[in-house]
Protein backbone atom coordinates (compact mmCIF):
# COMPACT_ATOMS: atom_id res chain seq x y z
CA UNK A 1 0.00 0.00 0.00
CA UNK A 2 2.89 2.09 0.74
CA UNK A 3 4.62 1.54 -2.33
CA UNK A 4 1.65 2.73 -3.99
CA UNK A 5 0.79 5.29 -2.38
CA UNK A 6 4.24 6.99 -3.07
CA UNK A 7 3.77 6.19 -6.79
CA UNK A 8 0.70 8.49 -7.27
CA UNK A 9 2.34 11.47 -5.23
CA UNK A 10 5.36 10.91 -7.11
CA UNK A 11 3.14 11.07 -10.48
CA UNK A 12 1.14 14.25 -8.92
CA UNK A 13 5.08 16.08 -8.18
CA UNK A 14 6.18 15.47 -11.51
CA UNK A 15 3.45 18.27 -12.35
CA UNK A 16 3.91 20.78 -9.61
CA UNK A 17 6.62 23.23 -9.41
CA UNK A 18 9.70 22.78 -7.49
CA UNK A 19 8.41 24.49 -4.39
CA UNK A 20 4.88 23.01 -4.49
CA UNK A 21 6.64 19.47 -4.24
CA UNK A 22 8.60 20.78 -1.49
CA UNK A 23 6.18 22.43 0.69
CA UNK A 24 3.75 19.54 -0.41
CA UNK A 25 6.70 17.32 2.01
CA UNK A 26 6.04 19.18 5.04
CA UNK A 27 2.33 18.01 5.09
CA UNK A 28 2.85 14.53 4.89
CA UNK A 29 3.76 11.79 7.28
CA UNK A 30 7.40 11.45 8.35
CA UNK A 31 7.38 7.70 6.47
CA UNK A 32 5.61 9.02 3.42
CA UNK A 33 8.01 12.25 3.08
CA UNK A 34 11.21 9.92 3.60
CA UNK A 35 10.37 7.36 0.70
CA UNK A 36 10.02 10.41 -1.57
CA UNK A 37 13.13 12.43 -0.30
CA UNK A 38 15.06 9.51 -0.97
CA UNK A 39 13.65 8.36 -4.07
CA UNK A 40 15.90 8.10 -6.90
CA UNK A 41 19.93 7.98 -7.10
CA UNK A 42 22.41 10.37 -5.56
CA UNK A 43 25.39 10.91 -8.42
CA UNK A 44 28.93 11.74 -6.49
CA UNK A 45 30.52 14.91 -7.44
CA UNK A 46 33.64 15.86 -8.90
CA UNK A 47 35.08 18.92 -9.25
CA UNK A 48 34.23 21.50 -9.98
CA UNK A 49 30.74 20.85 -10.01
CA UNK A 50 27.17 22.96 -10.12
CA UNK A 51 24.80 23.54 -7.44
CA UNK A 52 21.97 25.79 -7.21
CA UNK A 53 23.48 28.04 -10.31
CA UNK A 54 27.02 28.33 -8.88
CA UNK A 55 30.34 26.51 -9.83
CA UNK A 56 31.83 24.57 -6.09
CA UNK A 57 34.37 22.17 -5.03
CA UNK A 58 34.21 19.69 -2.65
CA UNK A 59 36.96 19.16 -0.01
CA UNK A 60 39.04 16.09 0.37
CA UNK A 61 42.32 15.43 2.90
CA UNK A 62 42.32 16.35 6.32
CA UNK A 63 42.50 19.68 8.45
CA UNK A 64 40.50 22.26 10.49
CA UNK A 65 37.92 22.36 11.92
CA UNK A 66 38.23 20.08 14.12
CA UNK A 67 40.59 18.71 12.36
CA UNK A 68 38.50 16.01 10.48
CA UNK A 69 38.64 13.71 7.22
CA UNK A 70 37.41 15.26 4.43
CA UNK A 71 35.70 12.61 1.66
CA UNK A 72 34.58 13.64 -1.53
CA UNK A 73 32.09 10.63 -0.84
CA UNK A 74 30.98 12.16 1.72
CA UNK A 75 28.52 14.76 -0.99
CA UNK A 76 26.06 13.73 -3.68
CA UNK A 77 23.77 15.81 -5.94
CA UNK A 78 20.12 13.58 -6.12
CA UNK A 79 17.67 14.10 -9.46
CA UNK A 80 15.46 16.93 -7.79
CA UNK A 81 19.20 18.50 -7.36
CA UNK A 82 19.12 18.80 -4.09
CA UNK A 83 22.74 18.49 -2.59
CA UNK A 84 23.46 15.93 0.08
CA UNK A 85 25.62 15.79 3.05
CA UNK A 86 27.00 12.76 5.05
CA UNK A 87 29.62 11.89 8.11
CA UNK A 88 30.80 8.15 7.21
CA UNK A 89 32.93 5.55 9.34
CA UNK A 90 35.50 2.71 7.66
CA UNK A 91 36.95 0.62 9.20
CA UNK A 92 37.34 3.29 12.51
CA UNK A 93 38.08 6.37 10.31
CA UNK A 94 35.09 8.57 10.41
CA UNK A 95 35.41 11.49 7.56
CA UNK A 96 32.90 14.65 7.23
CA UNK A 97 31.56 16.56 3.84
CA UNK A 98 32.32 20.26 2.80
CA UNK A 99 32.25 21.80 -0.26
CA UNK A 100 33.12 25.75 -1.54
CA UNK A 101 32.12 28.29 -4.03
CA UNK A 102 34.64 28.64 -7.27
CA UNK A 103 33.62 31.75 -6.72
CA UNK A 104 33.99 34.82 -4.03
CA UNK A 105 30.99 36.93 -3.00
CA UNK A 106 30.39 40.29 -1.60
CA UNK A 107 27.97 41.84 -0.17
CA UNK A 108 24.22 40.91 0.12
CA UNK A 109 22.24 38.23 1.03
CA UNK A 110 22.62 34.44 1.42
CA UNK A 111 20.52 31.85 2.01
CA UNK A 112 20.17 28.29 2.69
CA UNK A 113 17.33 25.86 2.89
CA UNK A 114 17.39 22.95 5.08
CA UNK A 115 16.26 19.57 5.00
CA UNK A 116 17.17 17.53 8.38
CA UNK A 117 16.42 17.80 12.23
CA UNK A 118 19.36 20.34 12.75
CA UNK A 119 17.87 20.92 16.28
CA UNK A 120 18.58 16.88 17.14
CA UNK A 121 21.98 16.64 15.77
CA UNK A 122 24.45 14.54 17.74
CA UNK A 123 26.62 16.60 20.45
CA UNK A 124 29.43 16.44 18.26
CA UNK A 125 28.34 16.58 14.54
CA UNK A 126 28.34 20.74 13.53
CA UNK A 127 26.85 21.90 10.28
CA UNK A 128 28.34 25.32 9.13
CA UNK A 129 27.24 27.64 6.51
CA UNK A 130 29.70 30.56 5.87
CA UNK A 131 31.93 32.71 3.92
CA UNK A 132 35.49 32.54 4.92
CA UNK A 133 38.68 33.49 3.01
CA UNK A 134 41.81 32.20 3.63
CA UNK A 135 43.19 33.21 7.19
CA UNK A 136 41.82 32.04 10.34
CA UNK A 137 40.03 34.73 13.22
CA UNK A 138 39.38 37.25 10.51
CA UNK A 139 36.82 37.59 7.63
CA UNK A 140 34.46 35.10 8.50
CA UNK A 141 30.28 35.19 8.55
CA UNK A 142 29.12 31.91 10.21
CA UNK A 143 25.98 30.41 10.72
CA UNK A 144 26.79 27.02 12.72
CA UNK A 145 23.88 24.34 13.34
CA UNK A 146 25.45 21.86 16.31
CA UNK A 147 26.71 22.18 20.31
CA UNK A 148 30.06 23.16 19.44
CA UNK A 149 31.41 21.99 23.06
CA UNK A 150 28.49 23.33 24.23
CA UNK A 151 26.63 21.43 27.63
CA UNK A 152 24.02 21.37 30.00
CA UNK A 153 22.67 23.55 28.18
CA UNK A 154 23.40 22.57 24.59
CA UNK A 155 23.40 25.41 22.67
CA UNK A 156 22.57 24.33 19.09
CA UNK A 157 22.47 27.47 16.69
CA UNK A 158 25.53 29.90 16.68
CA UNK A 159 25.55 33.09 14.95
CA UNK A 160 29.43 34.52 14.46
CA UNK A 161 31.37 37.76 12.96
CA UNK A 162 34.91 37.58 12.80
CA UNK A 163 36.41 40.92 11.56
CA UNK A 164 37.94 42.09 8.92
CA UNK A 165 41.37 42.82 10.65
CA UNK A 166 42.35 41.34 14.04
CA UNK A 167 41.24 42.70 17.07
CA UNK A 168 43.60 42.87 19.97
CA UNK A 169 40.74 43.33 22.39
CA UNK A 170 36.70 42.70 22.05
CA UNK A 171 35.13 45.16 19.74
CA UNK A 172 32.81 47.27 21.09
CA UNK A 173 30.15 46.55 18.54
CA UNK A 174 29.79 43.17 19.86
CA UNK A 175 28.42 44.39 23.76
CA UNK A 176 26.43 47.21 21.51
CA UNK A 177 24.90 44.43 19.26
CA UNK A 178 24.46 41.96 22.90
CA UNK A 179 26.62 39.34 21.45
CA UNK A 180 29.29 37.64 23.52
CA UNK A 181 33.11 38.27 22.50
CA UNK A 182 35.04 35.35 22.44
CA UNK A 183 39.15 34.03 21.61
CA UNK A 184 39.43 32.76 18.61
CA UNK A 185 43.41 32.48 19.26
CA UNK A 186 44.88 34.82 21.95
CA UNK A 187 45.05 38.39 21.91
CA UNK A 188 42.63 37.56 18.41
CA UNK A 189 38.72 38.69 19.38
CA UNK A 190 35.42 38.02 17.07
CA UNK A 191 31.89 38.47 18.24
CA UNK A 192 29.11 35.36 18.60
CA UNK A 193 25.71 34.94 20.01
CA UNK A 194 23.91 31.57 19.97
CA UNK A 195 20.50 30.07 21.29
CA UNK A 196 18.24 27.30 21.55
CA UNK A 197 15.40 26.11 18.70
CA UNK A 198 13.00 23.77 18.49
CA UNK A 199 11.98 22.68 14.70
CA UNK A 200 8.20 22.34 13.52
CA UNK A 201 9.61 19.90 10.93
CA UNK A 202 12.27 19.03 8.95
CA UNK A 203 12.40 22.03 6.87
CA UNK A 204 14.38 25.10 7.68
CA UNK A 205 15.63 28.16 6.16
CA UNK A 206 18.85 30.11 7.47
CA UNK A 207 20.65 33.22 5.66
CA UNK A 208 22.50 36.47 6.52
CA UNK A 209 22.64 39.54 5.06
CA UNK A 210 25.72 41.00 4.89
CA UNK A 211 26.33 44.76 4.18
CA UNK A 212 29.53 46.79 4.95
CA UNK A 213 27.81 48.53 8.31
CA UNK A 214 26.64 45.26 9.66
CA UNK A 215 25.19 41.65 9.54
CA UNK A 216 21.61 40.32 10.02
CA UNK A 217 21.53 36.45 10.65
CA UNK A 218 17.62 34.93 10.24
CA UNK A 219 16.89 31.60 11.03
CA UNK A 220 12.91 30.07 9.78
CA UNK A 221 11.03 27.35 10.30
CA UNK A 222 10.08 26.23 6.84
CA UNK A 223 11.50 27.25 3.30
CA UNK A 224 10.68 30.92 2.79
CA UNK A 225 11.89 33.74 0.86
CA UNK A 226 10.37 36.36 3.52
CA UNK A 227 10.88 36.31 7.22
CA UNK A 228 7.42 34.62 8.53
CA UNK A 229 8.02 31.67 10.56
CA UNK A 230 11.20 33.08 12.18
CA UNK A 231 12.69 31.74 15.33
CA UNK A 232 15.87 33.51 15.67
CA UNK A 233 17.33 37.35 14.46
CA UNK A 234 20.33 39.04 15.36
CA UNK A 235 21.72 42.22 13.76
CA UNK A 236 25.59 42.76 14.47
CA UNK A 237 25.69 46.67 13.65
CA UNK A 238 29.50 48.54 13.51
CA UNK A 239 28.95 51.02 16.27
CA UNK A 240 31.77 52.83 14.94
CA UNK A 241 35.11 51.83 12.21
CA UNK A 242 33.32 49.31 10.55
CA UNK A 243 36.34 48.84 7.65
CA UNK A 244 37.77 46.86 11.24
CA UNK A 245 34.79 45.19 12.37
CA UNK A 246 33.22 44.37 9.98
CA UNK A 247 34.65 41.67 6.26
CA UNK A 248 34.72 43.77 3.75
CA UNK A 249 36.09 42.13 0.92
CA UNK A 250 34.23 39.20 -1.48
CA UNK A 251 34.55 36.15 0.20
CA UNK A 252 34.03 31.94 -1.03
CA UNK A 253 30.60 30.10 0.43
CA UNK A 254 31.66 27.12 2.25
CA UNK A 255 28.51 24.36 3.34
CA UNK A 256 30.42 21.79 5.76
CA UNK A 257 29.34 19.07 7.74
CA UNK A 258 31.74 17.76 10.50
CA UNK A 259 32.67 16.40 13.70
CA UNK A 260 33.53 19.29 16.61
CA UNK A 261 37.49 18.80 17.76
CA UNK A 262 37.30 15.33 15.62
CA UNK A 263 35.66 13.67 18.00
CA UNK A 264 33.33 10.67 16.97
CA UNK A 265 29.38 10.92 17.59
CA UNK A 266 29.19 10.32 21.28
CA UNK A 267 26.54 7.14 20.39
CA UNK A 268 28.71 5.81 17.71
CA UNK A 269 26.32 5.77 14.97
CA UNK A 270 26.31 7.63 11.63
CA UNK A 271 24.53 10.92 11.57
CA UNK A 272 21.63 11.22 10.24
CA UNK A 273 22.19 13.06 6.27
CA UNK A 274 21.67 16.73 5.74
CA UNK A 275 20.12 18.30 2.40
CA UNK A 276 20.56 21.05 1.24
CA UNK A 277 17.86 22.27 -1.42
CA UNK A 278 18.88 25.26 -2.18
CA UNK A 279 21.57 28.36 -1.32
CA UNK A 280 20.64 31.29 -3.28
CA UNK A 281 22.86 34.32 -3.35
CA UNK A 282 21.25 37.83 -3.67
CA UNK A 283 24.02 40.75 -4.35
CA UNK A 284 23.24 44.15 -2.20
CA UNK A 285 21.79 46.57 -5.00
Amino acid sequence: MLQLRTFLLLQILAFLPATASAELLLDLPPILAGALKNSGTCTPVSNPFSFSGLQWTVRSGSGGPGPNNWAAENVCIDENGWLHLNITEDNGTWSSAEIQTVDSLGFGTYQFWIIGQTDTLDPNVTLGLFNYGTEDCIQEIDIELGALGSNSPIIPLHYSVYPNTEQATCPASCSASSGNCEACETGKYYCTTGGNYTLSGSYSTHRFTWQSTGIRFQSLHGHQDDDSNSFADWTYAASSSPIDVIPQSPLPVHINYWLFQGATPTDGKTPQEIIIRQFSYTPEP
